[in-house]
């Protein structure tokens, strides 16, 4: 069983019914999640509530989750909360990048929830 009661973590997705479904299956799990539908929005989320794991879709509108990633990069205050990025994209390129940002797992959709979890419970240990 994965031990992830009371740890927030920071969702961001574009798309409403990607966030439901995250947040559906985090609390489960016992997590206390925050939403944001993506932008500048996000980055003031992540500041005011520094979450123990943040999970970045990359294809966004405003900003894409590697621009978030970026600016949490420029500040101590966010530079060091882990990141997942969940994606439709699987290039190569685009992976190395993440990883080089920092993020600490990148997940391709269409993805198994469980194996999310997984992944939040190993890098929160």
């Amino acid at each position: 069983m994965h031990n992830l009661d009371n740890k927030k973590i920071v969702v961001v997705d574009d798309d409403p019914e990607m966030l439901e479904i995250l947040e559906g299956k985090l609390a489960q799990a016992g997590c206390k999640v925050l939403a944001s539908e993506g932008g500048t929005e996000s980055i003031d989320l992540i500041k005011e509530h520094r979450p123990d794991l943040i999970i970045l879709d990359v294809m966004m509108p405003k900003m894409t989750g590697m621009e978030i990633k970026e600016k949490l990069n420029e500040s101590a205050l966010t530079s060091d909360i882990p990141v997942i990025f969940l994606t439709g994209k699987d290039l190569t390129v685009d992976k190395t990048k993440g990883l080089k940002l920092g993020a600490k797992a990148y997940i391709t959709k269409p993805f198994e929830l469980d194996k999310l979890v997984d992944v939040i419970s190993s890098i929160l240990k």
